[in-house]
């Protein structure tokens, strides 16, 4: 568990406009998966 907690605070989270929902993967998702704000 803790070898990923590492892996996952060295990645770049994307923060939405819109909510403020952090997404760790934004190019899997065209849009946001809470309030469906579409990424630039």
């Amino acid at each position: 568990m803790r070898v990923i907690t590492r892996i996952l605070s060295r990645m770049a989270m994307y923060v939405c406009r819109g909510c403020g929902t952090e997404c760790a993967y934004p190019s899997r998702f065209k849009k946001c998966p809470v309030c469906g704000i579409k990424w630039d």
